[in-house]
């Protein structure tokens, strides 16, 4: 993971476990975050698996089956929200990276150590919308 990151110019990024959870050493940015998102929703399969709301699966007689639903409250409310990664520790706080695109124009926001990831979210996002002008060069 770390070689993957240094090919991907994370520079302020090291990995210390696969899962993200809180270990002496393992640290990240915003920016690496919005870095790696960005690349992660290049892949079909991961762009399916975080717009997803909810899903139920089984095993594979049938016998057992579970709910899935995603923690992420602004998906299917955000306009235009994509899905991608909710987080939380006791260190971290509150975590939301979010990919979302209108009218064609993807972001990424990342909000980190929030007491209302959700709401701080939307407001970026919604602000960015309202405030940014979109410019196509020429060619």
């Amino acid at each position: 993971m770390n070689a993957k990151a240094k090919s991907l110019h994370l520079d302020h990024t090291v990995f210390k476990n696969p899962s993200g959870v809180e270990q002496y050493g393992h640290v990240t940015t915003a920016r690496d975050l919005a870095i790696l998102s960005g690349v992660a929703m290049e892949n079909s399969l991961i762009r399916e698996i975080v717009s997803t709301r909810s899903i139920t699966i089984t095993d594979v007689s049938g016998e057992i089956s579970h709910n899935l639903v995603t923690t992420n409250e602004l998906l299917g409310i955000l306009p235009g929200l994509k899905g991608l990664k909710t987080g939380w520790t006791e260190n971290a706080g509150e975590c939301l990276i979010s990919y979302v695109e209108r009218d064609g124009h993807p972001i990424i926001v990342v909000v980190l150590g929030s007491l209302d990831r959700f709401g701080n979210t939307a407001t970026l996002v919604n602000w960015a919308y309202a405030h940014h002008r979109w410019i196509t060069p020429e060619l």
